[in-house]
C-alpha cells in the first residue's frame, strides 16, 4: 500500500503560510522534499527565512514558530529552536517517534530538543514520561475562546500536559458494490460474512475491543486495559462481567471459525486489501480514508461500527494528534512555541484542515462540520459520539500501541483468561 501523507504534510497543505514562513519545512512542495533530506542520505542543514515585518494578520509568534517548525514523514511535527549548530537531518531521523526516542534524549542533553511536537496520544506519553518534553504553560483562562474539545482530559494542576490538536475516529469502511447495506449489528456482520461478504478485523488489541459493546464486555476490557493481568486489579471481575467478557470471547470464536472474517495484525494490512477489493467491509482509522478514496473511488462508503443495534452502535478508540512543548526551550521560544499552537488551534486553521483533508475532525467546537456537503464527512462525524478519546488518564491508552505491544498484552490477557476458566 502507497504510504499515505502524514497528519503534518496534510495539515501544511491546508492551512495557507507564505514561502518564507515555510522554508523550514521538511514536507514541501516546491523542492522542499529533497531539501530537508528526506528519501536521501545525505544530511542538510536548516535554512533560515529571510528578516522583515510578518506580512500577514494575526498572532505576532506566527513567523518565530514557523521559522522553527519541521515535520517527519511519520506525522511527528518537531520545531527546532533557532540560532542552534545545524543538526543533520536524514532517513535515520524520520522513523516512527518512539524509535526517534535515543536521537530526541541525545539532542536534549545538549540542550537542542525540539520547542513543539506533534504525536499521537502513546508518544506523547512516552515524551512525558521522559521528561522530554513539559505541560504547556497556557492558562484555561487563554485556551478558553478556542473551546477545545477534550483538553480537560489532559490537565495536571492548573497546566496541560498536552494539547488536543485533531480528531481520528474509528467507522467502518466498505465496498458498497460488493455490499449494499452497512451492517448495523455485531449480529448483522456475522449474518453477512454467512452469506459470502468478506469481512476484516484488526487483531490490534485496541482496535477490536469494540466488538465487545454487544455482550456489555466492553467497560470490563477498559478497566482491563488499565490494570494489566500482572495487577491484582486485572486478576479480579464480577461475576457479572466476566460473562460478559467469556459471551465477546464467544462472539471472536465464532468469527474466527468463519472463513469469511479474517483478522490481521495490522491495520494497514486491512487497508490494503480493501483496497485490492479482496476484502468488502473492515474496521479503520478515519486517517486511511483518503488512501481508500484514490484507490476506490465512489465504491468507498463509510458507517459507523456496529454495536448492540442500530440504534446502539459501538464504541471504538480514536486517535488523538496531540500539540506538546520541549524541555530545552528558552522564555521566547516557549512563548513563540505556544503562540503557533493557538494559531493552528484557531478557527480558522481547523477550518482549513477539516475541509482540505478527508478523516480529520476539529478539536475546536467553534468549528462547524459541514456534514450536509459530504456523506463521508457526515458518516465521520455521526462516529464521534461514539469515539473512546486517548487521554494521559488511561494507562491502557499507552499500551494498546506503546509501551506495551499489543500482542505481548493481547497473549498475557488471553492465558490468563484460559486459566481462569479452569
Amino acid at each position: 500500500m502507497p504510504a499515505a501523507p502524514s497528519v503534518a504534510d496534510r495539515v501544511f497543505r491546508a492551512v495557507p503560510l507564505q514561502p518564507w514562513r515555510i522554508n523550514r519545512l521538511t514536507i514541501k512542495a516546491q523542492g522542499m522534499q529533497q531539501r530537508s533530506g528526506i528519501g536521501s542520505s545525505t544530511p542538510t542543514s536548516w535554512r533560515h527565512p529571510p528578516t522583515g515585518p510578518c506580512p500577514c494578520p494575526g498572532p505576532r509568534h506566527h513567523r518565530a514558530a514557523a521559522d522553527q517548525i519541521a515535520l517527519t514523514q511519520d506525522g511527528s511535527m518537531a520545531c527546532r529552536p533557532p540560532d542552534r549548530s545545524p543538526v543533520a537531518t536524514g532517513p535515520a531521523e524520520l522513523e516512527r517517534p518512539l524509535r526517534r526516542k535515543p536521537l530526541m534524549r541525545k539532542r536534549s542533553a545538549m540542550g537542542a530538543g525540539p520547542d513543539l511536537i506533534l504525536a499521537r496520544v502513546p508518544q506523547a506519553l512516552e515524551m512525558s514520561r521522559e521528561r522530554l518534553s513539559q505541560p504547556s504553560s497556557l492558562t484555561a483562562r487563554e485556551l478558553a475562546p478556542l473551546r477545545i474539545r477534550h483538553l480537560e482530559e489532559f490537565r495536571r494542576g492548573d497546566r496541560y500536559d498536552a494539547i488536543p490538536f485533531l480528531l481520528q475516529p474509528n467507522l467502518a469502511c466498505y465496498n458498497r458494490r460488493r455490499l449494499p447495506r452497512a451492517p448495523t449489528s455485531l449480529a448483522d456482520l456475522l449474518q453477512q460474512a454467512e452469506e459470502g461478504r468478506r469481512i476484516g478485523l484488526s487483531l490490534v488489541l485496541d482496535q477490536v475491543s469494540w466488538t465487545g459493546s454487544a455482550s456489555g464486555a466492553q467497560d470490563a476490557l477498559l478497566r482491563l486495559f488499565d490494570s494489566p493481568p500482572q495487577t491484582t486489579a486485572g486478576r479480579s471481575l464480577g461475576p457479572t462481567d466476566r460473562q460478559r467478557v467469556l459471551a465477546w470471547l464467544g462472539w471472536l470464536y465464532r468469527a474466527n471459525v468463519n472463513p469469511n472474517i479474517q483478522f490481521s495484525d495490522t491495520n494497514e494490512d486491512l487497508a490494503e486489501r480493501l483496497m485490492k477489493r479482496e476484502l468488502d467491509w473492515i474496521s479503520c482509522n478515519s486517517a486511511v480514508i483518503p488512501t481508500l478514496r484514490k484507490a476506490l473511488g465512489d465504491d468507498l462508503a463509510l458507517a459507523v461500527l456496529p454495536g448492540e443495534s442500530a440504534a446502539k452502535p459501538a464504541r471504538a478508540v480514536a486517535r488523538m494528534q496531540t500539540l506538546n512543548f520541549g524541555r530545552d526551550s528558552a522564555p521566547a521560544q516557549r512563548e513563540a512555541a505556544e503562540g503557533f499552537a493557538q494559531f493552528l488551534l484557531n478557527d480558522y486553521s481547523q477550518n482549513m484542515v477539516m475541509t482540505r483533508t478527508v478523516g480529520i475532525l476539529p478539536v475546536n467546537a467553534n468549528v462547524i462540520v459541514p456534514i450536509k456537503r459530504s456523506a463521508q464527512l457526515a458518516a465521520i462525524k455521526r462516529s464521534e459520539p461514539y469515539a473512546i478519546v486517548p487521554s494521559f488518564q488511561r494507562r491502557w491508552r499507552a499500551t494498546g500501541s506503546g509501551p506495551c505491544c499489543p500482542s505481548t498484552c493481547c497473549s498475557a490477557w488471553w492465558r490468563w483468561w484460559i486459566g481462569s476458566r479452569g
